[in-house]
C-alpha cells in the first residue's frame, strides 16, 4: 500500500466473525430507503476477499495525493475483478 492510500471499510467479514451476517439482510434493505441509503453505503460489510481486491488495486494505482478506498470503491472494486 502506498503511502497516499487508505483503505477505510467498516467491517471486514471473515473466519471467526460470523455474526455480523445476520446484519447483511438489514443492509440491503436500508440500501432500498432513501433516509438510509447512504449511511447503509457507506459504512456497508466487506469480505475479506473484497478486501483484498483493494489492497490489490491501491498498489497497482498508486495515487498522487491521499486516495480513500471506502465501502462503495471497495465493492466496485472486487465486481470489476
Amino acid at each position: 500500500m502506498n503511502e497516499g492510500d487508505v483503505c477505510a471499510p467498516w467491517y471486514v467479514l471473515g473466519p471467526g466473525h460470523w455474526w455480523p451476517y445476520a446484519l447483511v439482510p438489514f443492509y440491503w434493505i436500508a440500501e432500498l430507503l432513501p433516509p438510509a441509503r447512504e449511511s447503509a453505503r457507506r459504512l456497508g460489510l466487506v469480505s475479506i476477499s473484497q478486501m483484498l481486491n483493494a489492497l490489490v488495486w491501491a498498489v497497482d494505482h498508486p495515487p498522487d495525493d491521499v486516495q480513500i478506498l471506502d465501502f462503495p470503491r471497495i465493492r466496485e472494486l472486487a465486481l470489476a475483478s
